[in-house]
């Protein structure tokens, strides 16, 4: 039982035994008793529903906050799978590739954590380049054990990098994009340093 259907369950069990209590135990009347029941159980209803998060922030304050949570819990899904899928490859480049990539995609959804908002301008990247990724990493994987001949083994294996260098360079832009600024504000902050130094600035 889970989510919204725990909190029914609980709301009704504690209206019903309040009802209960209030007719049978203490006579009350049957209108009041039904009124007393209904506002019980909206009560514990209201105070028992869960708080939709991701990290620390409540996406109730967000527009679209369910639909962002959902695409959120997908993405990571998706980059659980991507880890699993690099820890089974054994193909010394291939596998160090898969795992540097599956760190790329935690660095994403960590800071998406931190930045919900973020998440719905990034919807194409986690719902088209990281099952994209996946299911690369999975054929390969599924090609391997079904021992298919060298030679078409060997093209797929070149394949399999050369898609996985360019999904890095994908993955790693996407993370970037969301420094940029932050990097903006850096280089105006060294130009600045670099001239000051230049005036005399920095002489004791």
């Amino acid at each position: 039982m889970k989510g919204q259907a725990k909190q029914n369950f609980l709301a009704m069990v504690i209206s019903i035994a309040a009802f209960l209590i209030m007719f049978f135990v203490l006579d009350w009347p049957l209108i009041l008793t039904i009124v007393l029941a209904v506002a019980i159980f909206l009560g514990v209803f209201m105070i028992t529903k869960p708080v939709l998060k991701i990290g620390d922030i409540e996406l109730e304050r967000l527009a679209n906050g369910q639909e962002l949570a959902a695409i959120y819990q997908e993405a990571e899904t998706e980059v659980k799978q991507m880890t699993q899928l690099a820890e089974g490859i054994k193909n010394p480049s291939i596998g160090e590739k898969s795992k540097a990539l599956s760190g790329i995609a935690q660095d994403i959804l960590n800071y998406l954590e931190g930045a919900p908002k973020d998440i719905s301008s990034s919807r194409h990247f986690l719902s088209y380049y990281l099952p994209t990724a996946n299911k690369i990493m999975s054929n390969y994987l599924h090609l391997k054990k079904a021992n298919v001949s060298a030679d078409k083994f060997n093209l797929i294996t070149e394949r399999t990098e050369e898609s996985l260098d360019l999904l890095t360079h994908v993955f790693a832009q996407q993370r970037d994009n969301y420094y940029k600024d932050q990097m903006m504000a850096l280089e105006v902050e060294t130009e600045l340093l670099e001239k000051t130094i230049r005036l005399g600035g920095g002489n004791s």
